[in-house]
């Protein structure tokens, strides 16, 4: 069957034009592929040809088909021409629509470059403004840590800084240098009086005439507040300094025109030199500053050149302020006690408690010198509390409560009665002792109320609602004591034992003591009397009237053991 089959297959291959044929094994490609590379008359022009044929197995079927190749040739040059022709077109058409946006695309890009570079101009001008700036305020703040901004003066930062290089000048030259200190004097009452503009605009004028009067050897700076440094160097000797001070001091003997107003003002003036009181700047401000204050307690107005007395004092007050601070825990704080003596009676009606500070190092230190300082250094509350629990104390173990009992009076220094929480501690001080409130008299002294007396008063006046006595101390020796007692819960007046003093022999001191008593009795408050130390100011007093005295006449101030020992005939006959 296979081999008829290949046999009418060759007869039907006869008549193709086709000169070689290609058999395949139909079990195994299952198709004949044919090829013919001699063309058969009629066919030259359609050129080689290509044919396929596949037997169909089952129906001895044999299918095939066939092409020229060129024809194929001819199709794909044909093809290839119009796909040239229509990329061409293609090419033209993409052209038309790129060109007028690329142009667009140009345009903006034209655009948006100019609008960066001047942005970025912009950006580097305000750059540069900006670094400027930073530059120029640099410039500002490194002045203004120098210089002071209301004066135009160098600070205190810069003033040891040119100091230094000035006592450097001196040296080199063999010569010496000054350190002035200036402060103003009443500085606190222009402010005031004119206002603090006008205080400011005085601190510039002053600081122009400080300028107008230096050497190229010569600085001046504002130290703070109402205080000037200057440092005078090149100078041959203390005079040279003297010298210039008077300068200094000539400045203010011109007003300073204040918002159309003439002020006059002083100064006062402390002075260290260099190499003499100090080899560097520190050393020679803190002299200056020393000789400053010094010169101000004694008059303002002064001038005062730092030496060795000056030297020793104020080593002498550095060590007062060290012992001073421990004086109370080292229990070196003691209480002695003068009595007051009833002038009809002449029996002891009172004691005033006086401070006592003995110091192994300093010895006795009188209240008039460590008072001051015990105020100034902020120890005075302690020590002002030790004394008040000593004093209550003490005057109950002298006589126990009751009617007649001997009271006490205790001197209060302005810095206590100024603290807020003065009252809780006086009377819880009070309450632990026992003591009666009522024998307990505060004793207090006129300049207490110079600056502060709406403060001041209520408190008194709380104070003396609760049983207080008030007296007022040194009475007449202030500015406004009659003032005081009209406003003030005042219990007792005490004459000054300057009064008491020439009382005998001066006849405006023998008045103003009967004036002071009869003041006291108008107003029912007891008058005391201190300092009495004959028997004719006794008489005299006694004659006036005078409630209580008190003075060496009597006794002097006694501690605790010998005050019991002296009056324990009046402590029995207060307890019968």
């Amino acid at each position: 069957m296979k081999l008829l089959s290949k046999r009418k297959l060759l007869r039907v291959l006869q008549y193709l034009p086709i000169a070689i044929i290609l058999v395949f094994n139909a079990t195994e490609k299952k198709g004949f592929l044919l090829y013919n590379n001699k063309l058969v008359e009629g066919a030259n022009l359609l050129g080689p040809k290509i044919s396929y044929f596949r037997v169909i197995d089952g129906w001895d079927w044999v299918i095939g088909t066939g092409f020229h190749t060129n024809r194929v040739l001819t199709f794909i040059k044909e093809k290839e021409k119009m796909l040239v022709a229509q990329g061409d077109e293609d090419l033209l058409k993409l052209l038309g629509l790129t060109l007028p946006f690329s142009l667009i695309l140009m345009f903006l890009t034209v655009i948006v470059g100019r609008r960066v570079y001047r942005h970025f101009v912009t950006l580097e001008g305000q750059v540069i403004d900006d670094f400027e700036r930073l530059k120029l305020s640099r410039n500002e703040m490194q002045y203004m840590a120098k210089y002071d901004q209301l004066t135009d003066l160098p600070n205190r930062m810069q003033l040891t800084e040119n100091i230094e290089k000035l006592i450097a000048l001196s040296k080199l030259q063999n010569k010496k240098a000054a350190v002035v200190f200036v402060d103003l004097d009443d500085f606190k009452h222009i402010n005031d009086q004119y206002g603090h503009a006008a205080g400011d605009q005085l601190l510039r004028q002053i600081g122009q005439r400080f300028e107008g009067i230096l050497s190229n050897y010569d600085c001046v700076s504002r130290f703070g507040g109402d205080e000037f440094i200057f440092c005078f160097s090149m100078l041959d000797n203390q005079e040279g300094a003297k010298c210039k001070v008077r300068q200094i001091q000539t400045l203010f003997m011109s007003p300073f025109l204040l918002g159309g107003v003439a002020v006059v003002t002083k100064c006062s003036i402390g002075v260290s030199i260099y190499p003499d009181h100090g080899a560097n700047s520190e050393e020679l401000i803190s002299k200056a500053d020393i000789v400053l204050y010094k010169s101000k307690e004694q008059r303002k107005g002064d001038v005062m050149f730092y030496n060795a007395d000056i030297n020793q004092q104020v080593q002498y007050n550095t060590l007062l302020e060290n012992q001073l601070n421990r004086a109370v825990k080292r229990n070196e704080i003691n209480v002695v006690y003068q009595p007051q003596i009833n002038t009809e009676t002449q029996e002891i009606e009172s004691v005033e408690a006086l401070c006592r500070w003995y110091n192994p190092e300093l010895g006795i230190v009188s209240p008039l010198e460590f008072i001051p300082v015990a105020e100034r250094i902020g120890v005075i509350h302690d020590i002002g509390d030790y004394v008040f629990h000593l004093a209550c104390r003490d005057t109950l173990a002298l006589m126990p409560n009751g009617k007649n009992a001997i009271g006490v009076s205790i001197n209060i220094s302005p810095k206590q009665l100024a603290r807020i929480d003065f009252e809780q501690r006086v009377m819880s001080i009070v309450q632990r002792s026992g003591i009666d409130v009522e024998r307990v008299t505060l004793e207090i002294t006129e300049n207490i109320f110079i600056d502060d007396l709406a403060t001041v008063s209520p408190v008194l006046q709380r104070l003396r609602a609760q049983g207080f006595g008030i007296s007022l101390d040194d009475f007449c020796t202030g500015y406004s004591s009659l003032n005081y007692l009209n406003n003030l819960p005042i219990s007792e007046i005490k004459i000054d034992r300057s009064f008491v003093d020439k009382l005998l022999n001066n006849k405006q001191s023998d008045t103003l003591v009967k004036a002071i008593i009869a003041i006291g009795s108008s107003c029912h408050m007891k008058v005391v009397a201190e300092g009495v130390e004959t028997l004719e100011q006794h008489e005299k007093l006694k004659e006036y009237s005078c409630d209580l005295l008190q003075g060496y006449y009597f006794d002097k101030p006694l501690n605790i053991d010998d005050l019991i020992a002296r009056y324990a005939e009046k402590k029995e006959e207060i307890s019968h």
